[in-house]
């Protein structure tokens, strides 16, 4: 059973469990193949079912493909890159003024449920989720709110990043992932709208390798050759490629193969 308490869920894996058998095919429960024209749950929402879990993602300018890995936007030349200064941010506040100091504007809401983090002087090492921003052309000045308060007053000379969440304006992950993994798509899902990756539990995934190679139950990671495919952790090749998860049915190279996905 799970307990919501506004944005926060409690989860109770002893009470009200319930598999793929009891859901049957009721019309009402959220479908993780289909996708939204407008935004229903915050990204990175979390959706299970029996073995399985999805993450709530925005589609990027691109339309999405069955079975293949998608990542995170590589971090932008803008306000999320580094160092934007503060101009006040006061301990017990949920507001935090900054400088956009890139050289692309930031859209009014754009990093909602995304992250600011400290990353210099007074107030460093704490990460506050953002509830919304203005809108900060480039150069200018504007405020980002926050869901939880400051915690202590930064310094005059403190700085911070913005960060998108995870699940934001997702692309296929290019041979040599680029980002964060986001997880796999599903389906054919249209440029721009709102739909579920997989980050956990059996998936079809693009397989870069023969059978031979894929030994079943071991390690799989980004592929360095195919685009949102995976390859075998085999120690030799591309070693910091990240780790999706596990070798459950092989196929050949350039099929999909079955995986224990283990982003979460």
């Amino acid at each position: 059973m799970t307990i919501e308490y506004g944005r926060v869920n409690v989860y109770n894996p002893n009470q009200g469990i319930m598999d793929r058998a009891q859901i049957g095919e009721r019309d009402e429960f959220i479908n993780p193949y289909g996708e939204d024209t407008t935004q229903k749950y915050p990204l990175r929402t979390k959706l299970e079912i029996g073995p399985r879990t999805w993450r709530y993602a925005l589609m990027g300018a691109v339309a999405g493909v069955a079975g293949k890995m998608y990542q995170s936007q590589v971090i932008e030349a803008n306000g999320d890159v580094t160092d934007m200064a503060v101009n006040t941010a006061t301990a017990g506040d949920k507001s935090v003024e900054v400088t956009n100091g890139g050289n692309t504007a930031i859209a009014a809401d754009e990093y909602k449920d995304g992250w600011l983090n400290v990353q210099d002087d007074t107030g460093e090492g704490y990460a506050l989720q953002i509830k919304g921003n203005d809108a900060m052309a480039t150069s200018a000045a504007g405020t980002v709110f926050l869901y939880d308060p400051v915690k202590v007053t930064f310094g005059a000379g403190a700085t911070v990043s913005l960060t998108h969440p995870r699940g934001y304006k997702v692309v296929v992950a290019p041979a040599g992932i680029t980002g964060v993994a986001a997880g796999v798509c599903m389906g054919v899902i249209t440029a721009a709208t709102y739909c579920w990756l997989q980050t956990a539990g059996p998936v079809s995934l693009l397989q870069d390798g023969t059978t031979a190679n894929w030994i079943q139950g071991g390690p799989v990671r980004a592929s360095e050759d195919d685009i949102g495919g995976a390859a075998l952790e085999d120690g030799a090749d591309n070693v910091d490629m990240p780790h999706y998860g596990l070798a459950f049915h092989p196929s050949a190279d350039g099929e999909y193969g079955l995986v224990e996905l283990e982003l979460e």
